[in-house]
């Protein structure tokens, strides 16, 4: 009878264990480092700070599409034109009239670049990946 209970305790707490298991392995997957999904930055551009958002995805051709928010101005999915990623990115956003030329650092998943508005000289700023819920931390 002894010996019963304490098969039942064993194979409870090994259920336990890979119920455990089981939740952090679907529930949580680790981040890919790869250039695309949802990048935010900080632009500071004379003493205001604006949040620069940057999604890069493929299309169904194999394409990459670059879309970019200002949320602080209310700016969602403005189209970006003359993609170019290959050591470094560049692209144009005609919304701002500004360009972007900057390089991804997989080993520490940030792009680090300039965005040349038409005001001034290029304006440092780095980029780092947004994780989704589903993404560890």
């Amino acid at each position: 009878m002894i010996a019963l209970i304490s098969i039942t305790r064993y194979l409870t707490k090994a259920l336990f264990v890979m119920i455990v298991f089981a939740i952090f392995y679907y529930g949580c997957t680790p981040e890919k480092k790869t250039i695309l999904g949802e990048w935010h930055g900080v632009l500071h551009l004379n003493g205001i700070e604006l949040t620069i958002v940057m999604k890069i995805e493929k299309t169904v051709n194999e394409q990459l599409l670059i879309k970019v928010d200002n949320p602080e101005q209310g700016l969602f999915d403005l189209n970006t034109e003359n993609i170019t990623i290959t050591d470094s990115i560049k692209l144009s956003i005609p919304a701002f009239n500004s360009t972007f030329k900057g390089v991804y650092d997989q080993p520490k998943n940030k792009i680090k670049g300039y965005w040349k508005p038409p005001c001034c000289e290029g304006i440092e700023i780095v980029f780092s990946k947004h994780l989704s819920q589903k993404q560890c931390h």
